[in-house]
């Protein structure tokens, strides 16, 4: 190595790891970090929930942890909450950027002691980078049971109704999960919620993403207005229905 790039090589050192951006994300400090909203959102998209034991329709499927926060934050909003509460939802799993979707029924366990007030820690720094505060924790812990409880009729068909106390005294949306095709189409979706409900730093919309709407063209699209939320338009390339588009 040259004098050169040796003196700028920098050296990375403690309990540190890359993000997208270029920056670092330091578990030990982690008020100070500079994530963007894209670190954020690709890191939750391309995090599998349950450990990957999911089946769509009998075959196996990807399922991340990104969808979940967008599926809820969206019947949430079909519900008639506010964008506040939506955008709460959205954002309740700041924890998992960095470390991931450790399983609940582990979380207590004595092995696992000092996890929970890492998770802790780490959730609270990210949640003040992006500026949230959940105002209603009983609401929002109580969609996402009824998200698990969704999950589990429409992707773990397998468990053949067995009783979780997990999910005791919990009803499944009516809304179906359907599995993203990629998890790409988790993270701009992601985003775009993000933008549309208030999110600080949000970049501009990408152009050459073309997120198709599915099932949620119709009842969720006819609330948006009345939420201040754009509706769906067509994708500039190839026509297809997106959703939270922004101005494009």
């Amino acid at each position: 190595m040259t004098d050169n790039a040796s003196a700028a090589a920098k050296m990375i050192k403690g309990a540190t790891i890359a993000m997208g951006d270029g920056s670092y994300f330091d578990f030990l400090n982690p008020a100070a970090t500079t994530m963007t909203i894209e670190d954020y959102a690709y890191a939750l998209a391309y995090t599998v929930r349950s450990r990957g034991q999911m089946k769509h329709n009998g075959r196996r499927c990807f399922y991340g942890v990104g969808q979940h926060c967008v599926h809820g934050a969206e019947q949430m909003l079909l519900d008639g909450h506010d964008r506040a509460d939506a955008f709460d939802f959205l954002m309740h799993e700041s924890d998992e950027m960095p470390i991931g979707d450790m399983v609940g029924p582990a979380k207590g366990l004595p092995q696992l002691v000092g996890y929970k007030e890492l998770a802790k820690l780490v959730g609270d720094g990210i949640d003040a980078r992006f500026r949230v505060a959940i105002r209603n924790k009983p609401l929002i812990k109580r969609y996402d049971i009824r998200m698990l409880a969704t999950e589990k009729r429409d992707m773990m068909a397998f468990t053949k109704g067995e009783a979780w106390t997990w999910t005791e005294g919990y009803e499944p949306f009516e809304r179906p999960i359907v599995p993203y095709k990629h998890p790409d189409e988790a993270a701009v979706r992601f985003i775009d919620l993000y933008r549309a409900l208030g999110g600080i730093d949000a970049p501009p919309p990408n152009r050459d993403s073309c997120v198709s709407c599915g099932c949620l063209v119709g009842e969720l699209h006819r609330m948006m207005p009345a939420q201040g939320i754009m509706p769906a338009r067509p994708c500039w390339k190839s026509g297809d229905t997106v959703l939270f588009g922004g101005a494009w």
